[in-house]
């Protein structure tokens, strides 16, 4: 247990790299399932889009 706290302590700069590169990761996840939820919504919205088109040309005859 002590060996591994003076590892840390000589290396200091590694944790923190290691603390950025976790950051880094769950920025990038947390974009990509907030992308994913927008293109989710926007095909929900597309096919909404063509199902009243659908409905308003089907009422016109």
């Amino acid at each position: 247990m002590l060996l591994s706290h003076m590892d840390l302590a000589e290396n200091n700069h590694q944790p923190m790299e290691a603390l950025w590169f976790t950051v880094v990761v769950c920025m990038v996840d947390i974009i990509m399932l907030l992308s994913g939820q927008l293109y989710l919504s926007s095909e929900l919205c597309s096919e909404t889009i063509k199902l009243g088109f659908l409905k308003m040309s089907a009422s016109r005859r």
